[in-house]
This record gives C-alpha cells, structure tokens and sequence, in this order.
C-alpha cells in the first residue's frame, strides 16, 4: 500500500513539475579544489564533548558495574541532542521506509531524492545505534552531517570479541628486554599512531609481584607459559551529509570510520629465575592492560563534508583494519581482524 501511495504521489508531483532533481554536486564548484581546512563547524565544543563521552561509554561498555554510571552517560550526551535509536528507528530514519515517508512531506519534486544508499539494520539488539548531527560551513553554504553510530552492547556481535592464546617459550631471556605485552593497531599498511597502547616488559609487569631482590632487570628466565586473553570492542561511524535547508532524504553517505579499545590481559604462571633456581612465587601473576585505537580522521565531519564535495578525489572511509598483539619473545598472540562494514545493513 506504502508504494502505490508512493507512486500516486510521485506522478501527481512530476506532472506538477519539471525542475530536475538536486545533486551533491550542484552545491559546489572546484571539486577537485576542496580544502578541508576551510570547512568551518559551527558548534566544535559541543562534539568534542560528545566525543568525550562517546569514549567514556566505551569504557563502561567494558567494565563489569556500568548500569548506573551508563544511564547517566546516556542522559548527558542525549543532554547535548545525541538520539539512541531503536533499530525499527533507523529503518524509518535512513531505510527503505525513508524515501516513502519523504515522499509523503514532499511539496515539489525537487524534494525527491533518496538517502544514498538505504540502511537496512539487522533485526537484532546486539548493536546500539546512536545518532547526532552537526553544522559545517563552506564557501557561506551550511552542510548538516548526521552521524549515525553502530557500537557494541553486552550481547554477542561482530563489534566485539574475545582471544585467548597461550604462548611457551624454551629459549631464555633478560626480563628487562622482552615485552610481556604490545599491542599496536593498522590501518591498510600504516600504523595508528593516535591510541592508547600497551607496551610493558616482562620485568616491569611483574616486579610488584616478586620481593625477591635477586629478581631485578638484569635477571633472565626460561621455559615461561603465558596466557593472553584480548577483549576487544569496536565501534563504526557513519556520516550522511547534506546542505542543511534539504529534507534528510537528500542525505549522501559521504564518510565511515571506526575505532576500536578495549584490554589484553597476561596470565604468568609460577616460575623459576636465576642462578639459585628461585620461584616467582605461589600463585599466577595477572597483569592488565588497556587499549584504544581511533582511525585517521574517526567521526570528522568536515572530511564528511569534503568528502560529499569531492567524491573523485576524496576518501570515502578510513577504517583500522588490524588489531595485534604480541608477547614474549616477539610471539604473535592476537592477530585481531576489524569489522570493515561499509553499509550498517551488513552488520550483525
């Protein structure tokens, strides 16, 4: 019924009018020519609060006491015009239903283009979809990017992940020297430098642990078995872009970033050191370590914009695509593939 009424409508418009539709396009000049820096937001203290506590739900996403801490976050970025959708929302929002329920508000046909391309979310609750927006201006004309965000909840998704690996080495080495943990992050061939990672040897991991004073940064093991467990969470930003007079049905999906935290813990059994063949102790030593990595220009609306201008010559992703983690001796634990979905149809 949706899309009989639909094509009533269209035809009833089309006779009424013969402007040809809008194009991203038609909004710019020197497309080739664009220049980033001269795409002025106008609120920027406002994301960067939604950006702090973007991250700041992430971490509680992590932790095991969050209900209350997480409701609160949830008030203050709803607090600065951050929507959380339902997935039956996004549908209506950015899916199939967009363009019929457009149609329904459209006074000319100038109106009636589609939101490129259509969203169609899983029907699952696994993923949490959040939605903001912001104002951009270039060259006088003030572009809307609407940011909708897909991030893992406490149920099982393709946000998120847990590794476990065990790795044993025969060979000797000097505590000081060897790295217990290290995790770094990719994005195609480079390596994201703008994270939090870890980096932690062997000797510093784990001198709490032993009072041992013979057991210092000169000393050396052997035959040590770690356990590694990675939990990772990831989350994707989608940016629709259009001049901000348009109807939403004009949205162009210009831009899609992700990012990616969460922790590597290492589990070290009881072993021997030194010379006098001394223990570690009675029980495993448990370190803990944290990550977080974002990928070049994550959540950036003036790339967005750019990107919606220049669609030849400006990138439309930027995604990490590799999370490792190695261990001692170099050992490759945790060779973590990122979920790279350009289209939040295809997440599940």
């Amino acid at each position: 019924m949706k899309k009989k009424l639909a094509i009533y409508i269209l035809t009833a418009l089309l006779t009424l009018s013969v402007a040809i539709p809008a194009s991203a396009a038609s909004y710019a000049t020197n497309l080739s020519d664009v220049n980033n820096d001269e795409i002025i937001e106008v609120n920027p203290e406002r994301t960067d609060e939604i950006e702090k506590l973007y991250d700041e739900r992430t971490r509680l996403i992590q932790s095991d006491d969050n209900g209350e801490k997480l409701a609160e976050n949830q008030m203050k970025l709803e607090g600065l015009g951050v929507e959380f959708l339902s997935t039956n929302e996004v549908q209506q929002r950015f899916g199939d239903d967009a363009p019929v329920a457009a149609l329904l508000n459209a006074t000319n046909v100038n109106e009636l283009n589609s939101i490129s391309p259509y969203v169609n979310p899983p029907e699952k609750k696994n993923i949490v979809w959040t939605s903001f927006r912001a104002d951009m201006v270039k060259n006088g004309v003030t572009y809307e990017v609407q940011h909708l965000t897909a991030q893992s909840n406490s149920q099982p998704s393709s946000l998120k992940g847990t590794s476990t690996a065990v790795v044993q080495t025969s060979s000797s080495f000097g505590v000081a020297v060897e790295k217990l943990i290290f995790t770094v992050c990719k994005a195609g061939a480079s390596t994201v430098s703008n994270g939090v990672s870890i980096a932690i040897s062997f000797y510093d991991a784990l001198k709490s642990f032993i009072s041992d004073a013979n057991f210092n940064a000169t000393t050396t093991v052997s035959n040590v078995k770690v356990t590694y467990q990675t939990n990772q969470y990831q989350s994707i930003d989608y940016m629709y872009v259009k001049v901000k007079s348009k109807n939403d049905n004009t949205q162009v999906l210009s831009f899609v970033t992700n990012e990616v935290s969460g922790d590597t813990t290492a589990i070290v059994p009881v072993f021997t050191y030194g010379s006098n063949g001394a223990t570690s102790g009675s029980t495993s030593s448990t370190i803990n370590r944290q990550f977080s990595y974002k990928a070049p220009k994550h959540r950036d609306s003036s790339q967005a914009v750019a990107s919606y201008l220049d669609p030849v010559y400006q990138p439309s992703q930027s995604f990490l695509n590799e999370l490792q983690v190695t261990g001692i001796k170099g050992a490759k634990v945790h060779f973590i593939p990122m979920t790279v979905v350009t289209l939040p149809g295809s997440l599940n």
